[in-house]
């Protein structure tokens, strides 16, 4: 039997979705590294910090929320967001959706898409918006599965989306 066979038979991985908090921002930022190369490490914590703002008004609308393992390293991860759609009401907007292939991306892809709807219906939302990069327009056998596991859990494309950078240099 070889070892990865025996790891996945005998010592199944246990996650925790957790939200991220901003001591724990920079351990996180590898997995942001490698889905977004030209994010720095600067631009992942003003993200972070500007996601940890408190708001007065109810529950936190915003946030990041992380797959951790029992050791407390970050698997996976997504941003979010609540808004009110024209035509749909309470929506949730993810974006960022990443999920490391540790041998096992199935069920961490699982996971954050249960941790979406759960965060969903405490927000009393009753769409999920989950933003990709354009950069999945290229399918990688990673990208195919993950999109294979949103689609089989009824998200589906219904809009395009375009954005222009008001930034120069």
């Amino acid at each position: 039997m070889d070892i990865h066979n025996f790891q996945n038979q005998f010592m199944p991985r246990s996650y925790k979705i957790k939200a991220l908090k901003r001591e724990n921002a920079a351990m996180a930022y590898p997995l942001i590294r490698s889905a977004m190369p030209a994010i720095t490490l600067e631009d992942w914590l003003a993200y972070t910090d500007w996601h940890a703002q408190p708001t007065e008004l109810r529950e936190p609308s915003t946030g990041i929320m992380t797959l951790e393992n029992s050791r407390g390293y970050i698997h996976g991860l997504f941003s979010f967001c609540t808004s009110y759609g024209l035509g749909a009401g309470p929506v949730l907007n993810v974006d960022h959706f990443i999920a490391i292939d540790t041998g096992d991306r199935a069920v961490a892809v699982t996971r954050l898409i249960d941790a979406m709807e759960d965060l969903a219906q405490h927000n009393g939302c009753t769409v999920i918006h989950t933003h990709l990069p354009e950069s999945w327009a290229v399918l990688t056998p990673g990208r195919k599965n993950l999109l294979a596991q949103l689609v089989n859990a009824g998200h589906g494309r219904d809009t395009v989306k375009l954005s222009k950078s008001l930034t120069t240099g």
